[in-house]
């Protein structure tokens, strides 16, 4: 019977035992299924060791409880070098004002 039509319905189309009444348009497959990476970044410093420890112990049980549902989260921590030079000054002017202003 997989196949057949098995009457009418309420719109008028034909109805199949295993897909729903033709509507007429298809579905296309997708050529390459759609990826999203989501980046979650949280800077913290301490003096105090163990407050880091803490701050780290805290963001690995967040992220076991993420794992719940996204089994390949991954975590990475890195540890940033201090700045050794100030930051560059703000450029100049691109466009100067008119002398007659």
């Amino acid at each position: 019977m997989q196949g057949e039509a098995l009457g009418k319905g309420r719109s008028g189309l034909a109805v199949f035992d295993d897909r729903a009444p033709w509507t007429g348009v298809q579905n296309k497959p997708l050529r390459n299924p759609l990826r999203v990476r989501a980046i979650i970044i949280v800077d913290f410093e301490s003096r105090d060791p163990e407050e880091l420890e803490q701050a780290k112990a805290q963001i690995i049980a967040q992220l076991e409880h993420l794992r719940a549902t996204h089994p390949g989260a991954q975590l990475e921590f890195r540890q940033r070098k201090p700045r050794q030079r100030p930051r560059a000054a703000k450029p100049a002017r691109v466009i100067a004002p008119y002398l007659d202003d």
